[in-house]
This record gives structure tokens, sequence and C-alpha cells, in this order.
């Protein structure tokens, strides 16, 4: 499945939504997988597209001392650590071979948590993966997201 190019992203900033951990929780349970570099991901569908909600980690993430991915978002939602710390957004993208609009994207992130997204629009993740791959991970994965929707418009 060729996904990488001038697909549809929408991106939600944390530090705009401090409750959003709770309500990814709330809405769509559990992250289905949670990774050493910070991120963690869910999956939903909508018709016959299906979408990925991944919560991306600052620039140079560091996981806590004596933590497992899988306990990074407890340690949140305990208050025992700042989401803007660890955390820079949430972007949701389609994986589906035939994307959908930005329309539908909206609408389905907004049915799903009810909260007004800060950037939409087409992206290339190959070229996003490699300058985080060159940047040893040094790098905001949400600024490249945002730097290739502005070029979108």
């Amino acid at each position: 499945m060729a996904f990488h190019k001038n697909i549809p992203a929408a991106i939600i900033l944390t530090k705009n939504s401090p409750e959003l951990l709770k309500l990814l929780i709330e809405k769509l349970s559990d992250p289905v997988d949670s990774y050493w570099n910070g991120s963690h991901t869910w999956f939903t569908s909508a018709g016959d597209n299906d979408f990925e909600w991944r919560l991306h980690p600052i620039s140079g993430f560091k996981m806590p001392e004596a933590s497992r991915p899988e306990e990074l978002l407890d340690l949140a939602l305990e208050d025992q650590i700042d989401i803007e710390h660890y955390w820079e957004g949430l972007e949701v993208f389609s994986l589906s071979e035939e994307p959908c609009t930005l329309e539908e994207l909206h609408d389905h992130i907004f049915g799903k948590l009810e909260i007004e997204l800060d950037a939409i629009g087409l992206v290339d993740h190959e070229t996003i993966g490699n300058d985080f791959e060159r940047n040893s991970g040094n790098i905001s994965i949400i600024k490249l997201l945002k730097d290739q929707i502005s070029n979108s418009e």
C-alpha cells in the first residue's frame, strides 16, 4: 500500500488541548501501540477509510527513567509528568489507498473528539521520516507537518 505522498493529515497541538490525553483514552480507548520514541498510536475507520492517530513526541524526546512506553500515558494522566515535556501534538492521517478528502478527515476527527484542528492539509510522510532520521530524532515532526501543510494550501 502506497500512502507516503499527498495524504490528508490533520494536527492538534497538545499545548492547546491539555485534556487531549484524557479525551483520547475516553473516546478511542487505550493506544494500540506505544513506542520507545514516545509516540502512541490508535486506529479508527469510517466507511472505506482507515485512519491512524499518532501522538508525536517533542524533539529530542527522552523516556523518563524507570518507565516503559506503555506506562507513559498513565504517568501523564496521573499528573506525574507534564505532557508538554513529552508530546507536542497529535497527527491524524488517512491510511487508505484512496485517501479521503480533507473535509472527510476533519469531520471524522471532529466526530470522534469534538475538538477543532490546528492544521489540516496534504503531507509527504516519506520526506518527514527522512528528515527525522537524518536529525536523529532531534527535530519536531509537528513542525515538519505544519510546514508541509502550510505549503500545500
